[in-house]
């Protein structure tokens, strides 16, 4: 499932309104439907909305090995404006992807 996808199903099985998705984030709610809906968001964004929901994005290896560099220090290192399908298309050309794990 898409970055996007998990993002719209979370906000839907929670019974969170469009609205109040938006104020979580902080921004108008067209704003966060256009960020949502417009093809492919950038990273940035995706990570704001990902922490206003209370997950943390984490790099995985696909086989389940362990990550062999600094996942954080390699997201922050992306540039700002890079389009965050991209990102994961990078990522799973290297035999990772992405996972969305709700902080505790």
């Amino acid at each position: 499932m898409g970055a996007v996808d998990f993002i719209v199903k979370y906000i839907e099985e929670q019974g969170i309104t469009q609205e109040k998705a938006a104020a979580i984030v902080g921004c108008s709610r067209q704003c966060l439907w256009d960020k949502l809906n417009k093809g492919n968001p950038r990273i940035q964004n995706m990570i704001q909305i990902f922490t206003a929901f209370g997950f943390d994005l984490h790099i995985v290896h696909i086989d389940g090995r362990p990550v062999g560099f600094d996942e954080e220090h390699f997201i922050s290192a992306a540039p700002k404006n890079m389009y965050f399908g991209d990102l994961e298309k990078i990522i799973n050309s290297m035999g990772y992807r992405f996972e969305f794990v709700r902080k505790v």
